[in-house]
Order: structure tokens, then C-alpha cells, then sequence
């Protein structure tokens, strides 16, 4: 599935900048957005709570034992737009 992407590199520069976080996190949220374009539903799940069109991502590898980041994001037809992307404390349930 392609689309239209929007936001989600304003989205990570905004992180970048809010949240300072380590580089190797900084990485791997840049290899799974460009990932998310061939498959934007790549490691997600449907946002328990807000359903359609809204999708929750913990970010694969970007992560350490106290913390890790997250991406929520719609999928509208052929628009994907995130919301946005932060570092949570674990245990994210």
C-alpha cells in the first residue's frame, strides 16, 4: 500500500527536539519511517480507544529498559498523516 504521507517528518524533527533523544534512537525511528512507506501498517496495531483511522506504533529497536518511542498516525483512504512521535516511559501498555 502507497500513499500520501504528511507530518511525519515534521513530526520527528519536532521529537528530535522536544524529547533530545540518543542517536541510535534517532536512527531507528528514521528506518521505520522510511519502512512505513512500503507498508504503512509495519509494526502497528490499531489505536485501542480511537479505532479507525488511527494507528499505534512502538517504534521497533528504539527502545532501552526504561523507555521507548511511539508514533500514533491515521490511515485515511490513501492519506497518512501523523500525529505524532514521543518517548514514553515503560511499561507501555
Amino acid at each position: 500500500m502507497t500513499g500520501q504521507f504528511s507530518d511525519f517528518h515534521e513530526r520527528y524533527n519536532q521529537w528530535v527536539d522536544d524529547d533530545q533523544p540518543p542517536d541510535d534512537f534517532r536512527f531507528w525511528v528514521m528506518a521505520w519511517l522510511y519502512r512505513l512507506q512500503d507498508d504503512p501498517r509495519s509494526d502497528a496495531a490499531l489505536a485501542d480507544g480511537l479505532g479507525e483511522p488511527w494507528w499505534f506504533a512502538k517504534i521497533p529497536r528504539a527502545e532501552d529498559a526504561t523507555h521507548a518511542v511511539v508514533c500514533l498516525y491515521s490511515i485515511d483512504g490513501d492519506q497518512i498523516r501523523c500525529s505524532g512521535i514521543t518517548t514514553l516511559r515503560k511499561p507501555i501498555i
